[in-house]
């Protein structure tokens, strides 16, 4: 079952990046001048790790994108993986701030939201099936991978993660140096380019609803 399978996938990357957020709070909890060569390590080897997920993200994006039902679902998962993407550059860097971990926090959140979101429409699947199989009326066509109500709710919380990001990253360009500025930067650009496609994904189900009231 593609829901079920796609849901192992993202339990998986749930609990890996739970080990590099705790990690990286780990370190953070000792000021950098203080690190040994060790500390330094441990940061290279979590940067590695995020990014071997940031793949598997990518992997997982491809099987989203290749099922062509859910554009929220999918949308989560594209920003998932560029929040990856950023943390693992951000690490190797030896970068543990407060924004490369509320960015891990981003990602937490997402994931555990497309667990519950995933979970959610197994459990109404299997109970839709067997009203079908009690009625002998087996559905005829693919079943989006989940319903329009679930992908309004991720909509929601993307469109959140970007108000609060936006406030933090702007509170942070007011005191950021020369060679944070440029950083930052990128994470606004990115954030423009989150809520463009935000504003698209509504749009497109703002329309499904329609057609599914028959207006």
């Amino acid at each position: 079952m593609m829901l079920a399978s796609l849901e192992a996938r993202v339990q998986r990357m749930l609990s890996v990046e739970t080990q590099i957020h705790e990690g990286t709070t780990a370190l953070a909890a000792v000021p950098q001048k203080d690190w040994l060569e060790l500390s330094y390590g441990r940061c290279r080897e979590l940067a590695q790790q995020q990014t071997e997920l940031a793949r598997e993200c990518a992997q997982t994006v491809l099987l989203i994108r290749e099922d062509g039902t859910s554009s929220a679902i999918l949308l989560a998962a594209e920003d998932i993986e560029s929040d990856m993407n950023s943390v693992s550059e951000w690490m190797q860097q030896s970068n543990v701030s407060e924004l490369t971990m509320s960015v891990q926090r981003d990602i937490l959140e997402s994931l555990k939201q497309l667990v519950e979101t995933m979970q959610r429409e197994m459990q109404q699947m299997q109970e839709r099936q067997q009203q079908e199989a009690q009625q002998q009326q087996p559905g005829q066509q693919q079943s989006p991978l989940v319903d329009l109500i679930a992908e309004i709710r991720v909509l929601r919380n993307l469109q959140l993660q970007v108000n609060r990001r936006t406030k933090q990253v702007d509170d942070l360009l007011d005191r950021a140096s020369d060679a944070e500025r440029a950083g930052l930067q990128k994470q606004v650009s990115e954030l423009a380019e989150r809520q463009q496609k935000l504003q698209e994904s509504a749009k497109d189900l703002e329309k499904q609803g329609r057609k599914g009231a028959g207006g």
